[in-house]
């Protein structure tokens, strides 16, 4: 039994970790291309490079929900290049898909880590990538 107990335990903080390493980065992701995005608009750099995504390629992807997750908003701070602002929003359904407990606790515990619908989470990573062109998501 004790046995049982610790390889539960062992698989519960890798899952964690892998959430918190993907947190991580999703935030220095973001944080990287303000950055970037600050020093392109520096007075003596006069390459401008296109980084407007089709609206409606947004618009077509098929967003399938477990937990009647709106991903409305999202899309717009995607659509918008708004990095961070797309950031934090994901964070928060991501803590929708959880369930109302981590919505509570405004983290998702190792309880709520076995509620995460695969489903969401390719909703929120075919949001992602295609708003990034492939370089952003839980898959890139």
């Amino acid at each position: 039994m004790a046995k049982n107990n610790q390889t539960v335990l062992t698989l519960t903080l890798l899952i964690t970790a892998s959430l918190i390493g993907i947190f991580a980065v999703l935030a220095w992701i973001g944080y990287s291309l303000t950055w970037s995005k600050s020093e392109s608009k520096s007075p003596g750099n006069t390459n401008l490079v296109n980084t407007t995504t089709n609206s409606s390629s947004l618009k077509q992807i098929e967003i399938t929900t477990a937990r009647n997750v709106d991903y409305g908003q999202l899309q717009k701070y995607l659509q918008s290049k708004d990095w961070q602002g797309a950031d934090r929003e994901t964070y928060l359904r991501m803590l929708d898909v959880a369930g109302t407990k981590a919505q509570a606790e405004g983290a998702i515990g190792k309880d709520e880590m076995n509620a995460l619908s695969c489903v969401d989470l390719k909703s929120i990573d075919r949001l992602w990538s295609t708003a990034s062109d492939g370089k952003l998501g839980f898959s890139a």
